[in-house]
């Protein structure tokens, strides 16, 4: 009898210590990060849990051989998935129109939308900016293009002053940062028409610290000299505290190719 109680134990010790495995390996199973997706009519929807590996190259893409077929993504913010860096996640996706990032994303990593020449429109939900490898932003967008922006909508005022401090001409890319509490400003536009006014440009303004646009402005001063004025992009302010003169540079009708001045009796 006694033999029997302690066979009995015995094996009922062995099954709670299976359970016990098995339980452990379940929550182990259950934490491994998982990358799910689909895309239905040009829409990439990414879910999952956990935080996925980095990737190191585009074809770490799951959606790699449909990535030519992706207009727009939705990143679903409430599954548990955590995808802290976007290294080359959208690398090569030439079609994709728009992104919505969830605040879960830290990095926007390397090459995360090179080539996306299409990319129009950019939306981050976060307080606090991610933090942007260089290059992650080489859209490459076509000459010509009716809107060669890039459009970036952001949350606050915070998030747009680190926005600013990128080098998007480094990634040869023209930007609009906009929020509700500090409007619109253009970044990188090209070098200005001869003549009257225009962005020109990044700086740092010497008022706020701020790497920013700039607006280049062009103004008749006299038969000899116009004046020049750099009014930041941020905050405002002239850059070059105060009007700077400069000489006029006439063309062959005897107009000034910068600020417009006219002068009949100039000879070149």
């Amino acid at each position: 009898m006694k033999m029997k109680m302690r066979s009995m134990l015995a094996m009922l010790l062995t099954l709670a210590v299976l359970a016990s495995l098995f339980s452990v390996g379940t929550q182990a199973a259950q934490t491994e990060p998982e990358l799910e997706w689909s895309l239905t009519e040009g829409v990439l929807t990414i879910d999952g849990h956990g935080t996925p590996a980095v990737f190191t190259s585009p074809d770490d893409q799951p959606w790699a051989e449909v990535r030519s077929q992706i207009l727009h993504v939705h990143i679903d913010e409430d599954c548990g998935l955590n995808p802290e860096n976007i290294a080359y996640w959208f690398a090569g996706c030439s079609n994709l129109l728009e992104i919505t990032l969830p605040a879960s994303v830290k990095e926007i990593g390397t090459r995360a939308f090179y080539g996306c020449s299409s990319l129009e429109r950019v939306i981050l939900h976060h307080e606090k900016a991610p933090k942007i490898a260089q290059g992650a932003f080489s859209l490459q967008k076509p000459e010509g293009n009716d809107d060669p922006y890039l459009h970036i909508v952001v949350r606050n005022a915070d998030v747009q002053m680190v926005l600013y401090q990128y080098d998007w001409e480094k990634d040869n890319c023209k930007v609009s940062v906009e929020c509700k509490d500090a409007g619109t400003k253009l970044l990188n536009v090209e070098q200005p028409s001869r003549g009257g006014s225009s962005y020109d440009g990044i700086d740092v303004c010497g008022n706020c610290g701020v790497r920013c646009g700039y607006t280049l402005e062009y103004e008749p001063w006299g038969a000899e000299v116009h004046c020049t004025r750099h009014w930041c992009s941020n905050c405002g302010m002239d850059q070059c505290d105060g009007v700077n003169s400069e000489p006029h540079v006439f063309d062959s009708t005897g107009t000034c190719i910068y600020c417009g001045y006219y002068n009949p009796n100039h000879e070149e």
